[in-house]
């Protein structure tokens, strides 16, 4: 595959609109020329991209790779995020030298810091455990600590947005890509400067168990984490959520069994079932 960079819009519109096999990275990635691949998407936003032009100025790149962003642009209403394409796979399965990479990430990530809440850009919406899905555009510490703690209905612990680190929020192995040992890490939309908490409920809220397990464990190892903190940004998490069933076994018994016990409205009414169903978005 040639080296090209003279694609425009309308010619990356044309390849993502009909990509051949060959050229498929992921779901809704595609490799457009030797050097450079496009993340599409009616999801994809102008924040991801800044996001991880952010994440690539600020990391050392000798400890984690992020593709360098050429662009971002819509047409109609797809979103196109034209990046540095980096070879490598993504794994399923780690062994510990692929833990002890990720715990130096993490390490790194301590490094970082800021003095105000939000996206690693400083603006645009906020997404994912414990903001909702959908996203909500939150301005400064007030009004974010003023929409969790409102959110958590009186229970757990107040959120106050101190200690504010480098996060990714969600870290999973089909986000990272792997060649020759060293890690690249992608999918930048979550990323913001939060406290350390924030990344371990992304972890707990996470379908990797095992890897989320063993990242929770890394950075309990390399920081002080407030677990009662972390319950209350799950229970916030849930507050949130607008599912018709909920899957718990994420939660802590102790917190399962003060929400099926009635303490959050929106999930008691279901009962036992939610222990057990699937999500199912209404």
């Amino acid at each position: 595959m040639e080296r090209r960079n003279d694609l425009s819009d309308q010619d990356i519109v044309a390849l993502c609109a009909d990509p051949v096999s060959s050229m498929r990275c992921g779901q809704s990635v595609i490799r457009v020329s030797a050097d450079l691949a496009v993340k599409y998407g009616s999801h994809l936003t102008e924040t991801e991209a800044d996001n991880q032009r952010q994440a690539y100025a600020l990391l050392d790149q000798n400890i984690v790779r992020v593709p360098r962003v050429e662009r971002f642009f819509r047409h109609e209403d797809v979103g196109y995020l034209v990046m540095e394409y980096i070879e490598g796979e993504v794994l399923q399965a780690l062994d510990g030298v692929h833990y002890n990479k990720i715990a130096e990430i993490l390490s790194h990530f301590q490094t970082i810091r800021r003095s105000t809440p939000g996206n690693l850009c400083g603006k645009g919406d906020l997404y994912w455990c414990p903001f909702p899905e959908e996203g909500v555009v939150l301005d400064g510490a007030d009004q974010i600590e003023t929409w969790l703690n409102r959110r958590r209905l009186s229970k757990g612990k107040p959120i106050q947005l101190t200690n504010l680190v480098f996060t990714h929020r969600d870290l999973a192995p089909r986000n990272i890509i792997w060649k020759d040992g060293k890690p690249t890490l992608i999918d930048w939309f979550t990323a913001g400067f939060f406290p350390i908490s924030f990344e371990v409920c992304s972890q707990r809220a996470g379908k990797d168990v095992d890897f989320n397990k063993r990242i929770e464990q890394i950075i309990s190892s390399i920081s002080c984490v407030d677990q009662l903190e972390v319950e209350t940004l799950l229970l916030i998490s849930f507050n949130c959520l607008r599912y018709s069933l909920y899957v718990l076994s994420t939660l802590p018994s102790t917190l399962t069994n003060n929400i099926l016990a009635g303490h959050n409205p929106r999930i008691s009414q279901l009962g036992q079932r939610a222990t057990v169903s699937p999500y199912r978005k209404k």
